[in-house]
């Protein structure tokens, strides 16, 4: 089982993938805007040229994929640029419901912390729950690597929940160095920076 880059989604493939988010992704914020929101994220990220995407297969089904970019800034910005009524309207729907989430919202728009030196990031790693432990994460983090290697990034930076035990130690193990925390709507995120490629 080798990660593959997705180029083309079919409708299909971004439900198993949106669903993947969903179960395993379940502090991430993202999922309180909803499942169409992150169709809407998901089928941008996959279509963009500058973000890579992998996935991991078996028996035909999407259980593991990882999304990263060389450019964070550019990342964001061409999700908003492509999509903005339609992930407006998802948001407005979302916050009407909880209108905390507004609140969050706008706070990290406005305090978000731009780290210019380190570009290149992971920005969503996922494997099913009933594949983890058997080494596939760091299987897409290593294509991961070579995939950046390619493109001469030496170092990409990656996020997770300060409270997550498992994936902040996940990072530590393949040599990830904590580079500094941030509040992201909410939750505490350590960023790590990972070894020299």
């Amino acid at each position: 089982m080798q990660p593959q880059q997705l180029k083309i989604c079919t409708p299909s493939e971004l439900e198993q993938i949106v669903k993947l988010h969903l179960s395993t992704l379940k502090e991430s914020t993202l999922n309180q805007l909803g499942k169409k929101f992150l169709a809407i994220v998901y089928k941008t990220i996959i279509a963009d040229s500058q973000s890579i995407f992998l996935v991991l297969r078996n028996e035909g089904k999407i259980i593991g994929f990882l999304a990263a970019t060389q450019n964070s800034a550019y990342f964001y910005k061409n999700i908003v640029r492509q999509n903005f009524l339609q992930l407006t309207l998802e948001v407005t729907r979302q916050t009407l419901k909880n209108p905390s989430l507004f609140f969050k919202i706008i706070n990290w728009l406005l305090f978000k912390k731009n780290h210019p030196e380190y570009p290149a990031e992971l920005q969503f790693i996922a494997v099913s729950e009933k594949y983890q432990g058997q080494g596939l994460g760091t299987k897409l983090i290593k294509a991961l690597n070579s995939h950046f290697k390619g493109k001469n990034v030496s170092h990409y930076k990656v996020g997770t929940w300060a409270s997550n035990q498992n994936s902040n130690g996940f990072y530590q193990h393949l040599g990830f160095q904590k580079l500094y925390q941030e509040n992201i709507l909410g939750i505490l995120f350590n960023f790590y920076l990972s070894p020299k490629l």
